[in-house]
C-alpha cells in the first residue's frame, strides 16, 4: 500500500512580489493533507467505510452462474493513515482467476492512489479551451490480496471470495464462492455526550403515593414516587437516565426495614423524570396467637349451660364461637364443675364442637401472642423432605404444642433433650432448627401496621383462612395486641381457627411505614443522565455533502 510521503510539517509564508512555482503550492497542499490525515487518524480513529461502498456479487449469464465480478457503489472510506478514499461512481471489479491459486480465499481492498503527479499533457487537452481544465478526478485503487495475509496497511477490506474445489468426472475444478458473512469495517464519527448527575436531599425527598387505576377496585396504592428536577443540567434532548435509592433500608433499633423495592423511571424529559418504587406487600415474621379453646362435652336441656374440658381458660363476657356460624356470650362460669352459662340456647348438634373466644370480631379484637421459642411447621416440612424418620418428627411435633422457654438457651436445652440419642440429628441441624424457630414476641408490631391473621379451617381440612387486620394498640409488657378490620371487608371474621397465628405485612401502610422510615434513615435518590451529542440534520447546508459524491 502506498505510504504517506514524509513531508516536513512547516508553515509556508509568502511576501509581496515573491516568485511562486507550482512546487510551492503542492508543498502547501501536502502539508494541509498531512495535518488532516493526522487529525482523522489520532482524534477520530477513522478506519473503515463511512458511507456507501456496498459490495454485491455479479454472476455470469453462461448458465453455470459463476462469479465473475464484484459491484461496488460509490462512497467514502478512510484507511489506517486517515486518508480519504472516495469512489464517485459505481464500479465493477473483476474477480481474480482461480487457476493456480493456493490461497483459500481472496479479499478485495480499497486503498489510496497517489495523485500528486501530473497527468500527461496528451490526457489533459488545452487548458484554455472551453470545458477543459487542468484538474482531474480523485479516485482510489482496488486490489485483491490473499485473505490469510491481509494487513491494515494494505487498505480497507470490502469483500471476500473463497475458492472451493469441485470434483468433476475427469478432474477437480476450482470455483469461486461469494462470502455473505463478511462485514466491512465501519468508520464511526466521534460523539461527545453531555453528562450530568445529581441527588435529592437526604431525609427530605418529597415522596408521594404511587396509585394506579384498577378496573373494579378504583385507585390502588402500589408504591411511592418522587419527581426529580434536572432542568439545571442543560439537556437539549431527552437523555438516558439512571437512578437508584440511596441510604440504609434497615432500622435495626426499631426492627423496621423496607424489603424489596423495585425502582423504575417514567415520564422522562429534558426537565426531569419520575422515580418510582414498586413496593409489594410481603409477609415477614410470624407469631403464634394464644386463643384458648375447649371441647363441648355436654349440653343441658335448656341449651344455655354446657360442660367443657377447661372452663378456667374463659372469662365472663367473652364472645365465643361454636363451629362456623353459632356465636354466644358467656354470662357465668363455674370453674370447679367446668360449666359455662351462655346468653343464648345452643342446639344439640354442637356437642363435641370446639368452643373458642372470638378475640377478633367485625369491629375490633384483642389477642395474646405466645412468647418463647417454638418449632414451626416449616421446620417439620423441611425435615420431612430430608428423609428424617417419623419418630424424630413426632418428638419435634411435641415441641410445636406450646412455646418452650423464654430464651434461646432454654429452647436449645429442651430441643436437645427431646432429640437425645438420635443419630440422625447433628449439631448443625439443631442450630438450624433454633434459627428457624424464632422468638415469638410482639417485636415488629407497630400501631398502624397491616397484619394477616391466618389459621387452619377445622371444617375443611387442608385449607387456610386469612383475615387482614390493622394493628391499633400493642401492650408489649403483657403481650396483647389489639387490631381492627383491614381493607378487605367481608372476610370470614367469625371463623374459629385451628393453629391460629399472625403474620406481619411489610410495605402495608406506605404513609406510616415508608415516609417515616425515609425521613429517619435519610433516604435519597441519586441520578445520572447522559445525552448524546446533537447531530446535524441531513438537509443542513453546512453539512459535508457526502451524498453529492454520487451524481
Amino acid at each position: 500500500m502506498p505510504m504517506p510521503c514524509p513531508i516536513e510539517l512547516q508553515r509556508l509564508r509568502y511576501w509581496q512580489g515573491q516568485l511562486l512555482r507550482s512546487r510551492d503550492f503542492r508543498d502547501q497542499m501536502d502539508v494541509e493533507a498531512q495535518l488532516r490525515w493526522w487529525h482523522n487518524r489520532s482524534l477520530h480513529d477513522a478506519f473503515g467505510v463511512s458511507f456507501g461502498l456496498k459490495a454485491s456479487p455479479v454472476y455470469a449469464d453462461d448458465g453455470n452462474g459463476s462469479l465473475i465480478a464484484v459491484r461496488l457503489t460509490c462512497g467514502l472510506a478512510y484507511d489506517c493513515f486517515g486518508r480519504e478514499l472516495i469512489l464517485q461512481e459505481t464500479r465493477k471489479i473483476a474477480v481474480p482467476d482461480s487457476e493456480g491459486r493456493k490461497a483459500s480465499g481472496m479479499t478485495l481492498l480499497i486503498r489510496h492512489k497517489e495523485t500528486a503527479l501530473y497527468q500527461k499533457r496528451s490526457d489533459r487537452g488545452e487548458a484554455c479551451l472551453p470545458g477543459c481544465d487542468s484538474t482531474f478526478q480523485e479516485e482510489p485503487e482496488f486490489l485483491w490480496r490473499p485473505s490469510d495475509c491481509v494487513k491494515a496497511t494494505d487498505g480497507v477490506p470490502l469483500a471476500v471470495v473463497n475458492y472451493e474445489t469441485l470434483q468433476g468426472e475427469d478432474e477437480s475444478v476450482k470455483t469461486l464462492r461469494w462470502q455473505d458473512e463478511f462485514v466491512a469495517p465501519v468508520s464511526r464519527p466521534l460523539a461527545r455526550p453531555r453528562v450530568a448527575s445529581g441527588m435529592t436531599i437526604p431525609g427530605n425527598t418529597p415522596w408521594e403515593l404511587w396509585r394506579v387505576s384498577v378496573p373494579g377496585k378504583g385507585d390502588v396504592t402500589v408504591g411511592v414516587q418522587t419527581r426529580i428536577d434536572t432542568s439545571t443540567a442543560g439537556f437539549t434532548r431527552k437523555p438516558c437516565y439512571f437512578a437508584w435509592l440511596q441510604g440504609p433500608l434497615f432500622d435495626l433499633e426499631n426492627h423496621v426495614y423496607i424489603p424489596t423495592p423495585f425502582p423504575s423511571i417514567t415520564d422522562a424529559s429534558t426537565e426531569g423524570f419520575t422515580f418510582r418504587l414498586l413496593m409489594p406487600k410481603l409477609a415477614v415474621g410470624e407469631s403464634v396467637l394464644d386463643i384458648p379453646d375447649s371441647v363441648i362435652n355436654e349440653i343441658a336441656e335448656d341449651g344455655l349451660s354446657i360442660s367443657v374440658e377447661n372452663a378456667a381458660r374463659f372469662n365472663i363476657g367473652d364472645e365465643v364461637a361454636i363451629g362456623e356460624t353459632e356465636r354466644a356470650t358467656i354470662k357465668d362460669i363455674n370453674v370447679e364443675e367446668n360449666k359455662i352459662t351462655l346468653d343464648r340456647r345452643i342446639p344439640e348438634g354442637n356437642l363435641g364442637r370446639i368452643l373458642r373466644p372470638v378475640r377478633f370480631g367485625p369491629e375490633q379484637g384483642e389477642v395474646r401472642l405466645e412468647t418463647g421459642f417454638r418449632v414451626t411447621g416449616r421446620v417439620i416440612e423441611r425435615l420431612e423432605s430430608g428423609g428424617i424418620s417419623e419418630g424424630v418428627l413426632n418428638r419435634l411435633r411435641e415441641l410445636t404444642a406450646k412455646p418452650t422457654g423464654s430464651g434461646e438457651g432454654e429452647f436449645r436445652t429442651a430441643l436437645e433433650t427431646a432429640l437425645e440419642g438420635i443419630e440422625e440429628i447433628d449439631g448443625d441441624t439443631v442450630d438450624s432448627i433454633v434459627r428457624e424457630a424464632g422468638l415469638m414476641r410482639t417485636t415488629g408490631l407497630l400501631p398502624g401496621s397491616e397484619v394477616v391473621v391466618i389459621g387452619d379451617d377445622p371444617d375443611i381440612p387442608g385449607t387456610t383462612v386469612t383475615v387482614p387486620r390493622i394493628v391499633t394498640e400493642v401492650d408489649r409488657s403483657e403481650g396483647f395486641v389489639t387490631f381492627s378490620p383491614g381493607a378487605e371487608r367481608g372476610a370470614p371474621v367469625n371463623k374459629a381457627f385451628d393453629n391460629p397465628r399472625i403474620q406481619i405485612v411489610t410495605n402495608g401502610n406506605f404513609e406510616d411505614e415508608f415516609f417515616l422510615h425515609a425521613r429517619k434513615q435519610g433516604l435519597y435518590v441519586c441520578w445520572f443522565g447522559c445525552q448524546k451529542e446533537d447531530a446535524l440534520p441531513v438537509d443542513c447546508p453546512e453539512r459535508p455533502g457526502i451524498e453529492t459524491l454520487c451524481p
